[in-house]
């Protein structure tokens, strides 16, 4: 089964309606810098045709940023 994807960067208001009208049908990768951000916006969003995943930044070993 194929199914496509779509990464959002900001779990901001702009960046949530974005992806709730471009992505139906379509798994959703929430990214923020604060999880509680991308957990509230996938909290929002779900039970949509979409499944949002809130994931937290991180940086490269030995890259601190």
């Amino acid at each position: 089964m194929k199914k496509d994807v779509i990464i959002l960067t900001g779990a901001g208001q702009i960046g949530m309606a974005i992806a709730r009208r471009m992505g139906y049908g379509k798994k959703i990768v929430i990214g923020d810098k604060k999880t509680e951000n991308a957990g509230a916006i996938a909290g929002i969003m779900n039970g949509r045709d979409s499944t949002p995943s809130p994931w937290k930044r991180t940086s490269p070993q030995g890259n601190p940023s």
